[in-house]
């Protein structure tokens, strides 16, 4: 994490180059990792939550395991 950017993320707002970590149905819910400040943003119907690397990468598993189907690699799909 880039504490120094960070400061600029709060007032400019993430910058999103890489997709999803987690493959979702709706498009809508999505966890990307923010490519200025290094933070992970977690994204769904009621906002978004600002995560670190591991806190994002405890979701996926969680996630994974409680729907299968998000684990097919994007060559399945």
């Amino acid at each position: 994490m880039k504490i120094h950017k960070v400061i600029a993320c709060v007032f400019i707002g993430h910058k999103f180059d890489k997709p999803s970590i987690v493959n979702t149905i709706c498009r809508n819910n999505w966890l990307k990792e923010c490519s200025r400040c290094g933070l992970y943003v977690m994204h769904g119907e009621f906002g978004s939550v600002p995560m670190t690397k591991r806190g994002a990468y405890k979701v996926k598993r969680e996630f994974e395991e409680k729907f299968p189907y998000s684990k097919l690699g994007k060559e399945q799909t």
